[in-house]
């Protein structure tokens, strides 16, 4: 049986299993699998001359997921509750308590369109996640249209490195959590604006990637509901408990 997920809970599930996957691809490798079938390769020649190992990972492990879970999930040590175990740790970084994410049999269900929304502990920063999902790009195909916002980001992004790349040569692969720390470096002074603005292009670039590889592998974001299952994700009792239909608050 097909049930469905929100775009939070397919993040959820890239974080939780993109570490303990057991999977002998290297660097080049993975850059070849996300290039086949479609058309990322004609706008970014080399995904590797921005984009770190993990970052790519993360890609590679997003793209195949929406393509084949079940097979993901065989390549896996110990997946079962895997993602129950993942929550478990991330509630160390959220001010409000997480559960484990649900899945709906209901494509329409109203908490499939809720966005999520916590705050950091470490930081007070805010977290939002949008699940609504995009409808319409300037009225045009949807998958053309996240190819154009991909090419223009990654236009913009070749510029802005060659214009500071005495800044940026030694920080392209760092990692984003990290941004924080490297603007405190006396080193970086005056120069958070180029900095900033170099990693949410990069941000934007995998963001759009992710939404042109749900578009042309799984737009419904469907998943079988015994693999949902035997990884830790539970029923939206909205669709499952229709007394609970307007009191329950699901993700």
């Amino acid at each position: 049986m097909k049930v469905y997920i929100t775009n939070y809970s397919l993040s959820i599930i890239t974080k939780a299993i993109k570490d303990k996957l057991q999977l002998n691809y290297s660097n080049s490798a993975m850059i070849e699998e996300i290039y086949k079938g479609n058309e990322l390769n004609k706008i970014i020649s080399n995904l590797g001359y921005f984009f770190n190992m993990i970052e790519i990972k993360e890609i590679f492990v997003r793209q195949l997921l929406l393509k084949d879970l079940e097979y993901l999930v065989t390549k896996i040590k110990d997946a079962k509750g895997i993602i129950e175990r993942f929550v478990e740790f991330e509630n160390d970084k959220y001010k409000k308590k997480i559960k484990a994410p649900a899945y709906h049999k209901d494509y329409e269900c109203k908490w499939m369109r809720k966005d999520f929304e916590n705050t950091l502990k470490a930081t007070g920063e805010n977290v939002k996640y949008e699940n609504s999902g995009v409808t319409s790009i300037d009225n045009i195909k949807l998958t053309d249209g996240f190819i154009n916002i991909i090419k223009n980001k990654y236009t913009q992004l070749t510029f802005d490195f060659g214009e500071n790349e005495e800044v940026l040569k030694n920080l392209k692969y760092a990692p984003s959590y990290k941004i924080n720390d490297i603007l405190k470096n006396p080193r970086y002074k005056n120069k958070e604006e180029i900095i900033n603005n170099f990693f949410k292009t990069k941000k934007e670039i995998r963001d759009n990637i992710f939404n042109y590889f749900v578009e042309i592998y799984n737009p419904e974001l469907g998943f079988s509901k015994t693999i949902l299952d035997e990884i830790g994700f539970r029923p939206c009792m909205s669709c499952y408990n229709p007394i609970m239909k307007n009191v329950v608050e699901e993700i």
